[in-house]
């Protein structure tokens, strides 16, 4: 079975989806609703680079990593990938 860019896409649209009700629903320690926020801004930054990479590639346009580098949209993404893992490890390293 070839995995797409659609599966991974329905995975990480499920587990955000599970993170906002887990917010929204469940009494979390400060702690816990921290690194679930920062985590749901590196699956936010991982589902936008998605959607950007399948666009280039149903559009026939390079899909190495340089290509990608030169798209605004994916730049934007990916830097709010990173922004949600400098999060994390800030929080965990205030935490403990």
């Amino acid at each position: 079975m070839k995995t797409t860019t659609e599966t991974y896409r329905l995975l990480n649209s499920i587990a955000l989806l599970g993170i906002v009700i887990v917010l929204l629903f469940v009494e979390l320690s400060e702690l816990q609703g921290t690194m679930l926020s920062n985590l749901l801004i590196v699956l936010l930054g991982i589902n936008f680079m998605l959607i950007r990479y399948e666009k280039r590639l149903k559009n026939n346009q390079p899909v190495n990593f340089m290509s990608l580098l030169k798209d605004a949209y994916f730049v934007i993404s990916y830097m709010v990938f990173w922004l949600g893992v400098a999060l994390i490890i800030y929080t965990l390293i205030v935490y403990t």
